[in-house]
């Protein structure tokens, strides 16, 4: 991947404009919905200009992964002692992002740049989606050594269970809202599939 704008050998960056532009972008999502976003509503919220944005980032849906990567967990899979509880981490960890108001509107914006801009697309992938499956990749084999399950055979299949209801619920209308029941619902589906034992008060 090519060096992002803004990291030549010039003066240094100045890291106060990069967290004005983000608490800018946070403060547009969360006084109002946007479900569009201009240079110039950005840059002025942020007391900043064109020039500067751009030594830092070579497109707005570049700045959107660059907000997703530093306002979101990359690593959500906790490892609390247990299969169950790892699971329950990164499903309480979706709540969490997806019942955010900023997340809110961030979600839309990334998905349509990350369809318009193949480049946007990458990164969103590279530095957002792919390392919290890797997450759950460490997670799962945790379970492995623990004894707990056996190598699952398609454990891309078991992340994206842990993984699209949410997503689904997140970003389509009319979906039913985003609820903690929803751990507990999406945690034991996961269980199940990986053959996992469910302790005596977690069953249904």
């Amino acid at each position: 991947m090519s060096k992002a704008a803004g990291t030549s050998s010039g003066r240094p960056r100045d890291k106060s404009i990069d967290e004005a532009l983000k608490r800018a972008f946070e403060g547009l999502a969360i006084d109002s919905e946007i479900r569009s976003i201009s240079m110039k509503d950005l840059i002025t919220r942020a007391g900043t200009n064109r020039d500067a944005f751009y030594r830092r980032y070579n497109s707005l849906g570049h700045f959107l992964v660059d907000v997703a990567v530093h306002r979101y967990a990359l690593d959500p899979a906790s490892d609390t002692g247990t299969l169950l509880g790892d699971i329950e981490s990164v499903v309480q960890d979706q709540v969490n992002m997806y019942t955010d108001g900023v997340c809110r509107e961030l979600i839309p914006l990334l998905l349509d740049a990350s369809a318009k801009d193949d480049v946007v697309a990458e990164l969103f992938a590279s530095r957002f989606i792919l390392p919290q499956r890797e997450s759950c990749r460490r997670m799962l084999q945790r379970a492995v050594d623990r004894g707990e399950i056996e190598a699952p055979e398609d454990p891309e299949y078991v992340i994206d269970l842990l993984y699209g209801p949410l997503l689904l619920r997140a970003a389509l209308p009319g979906e039913a809202p985003i609820t903690e029941k929803i751990v507990r619902q999406s945690a034991r589906t996961a269980m199940r599939e990986l053959g996992a034992a469910l302790p005596e008060d977690a069953r249904d």
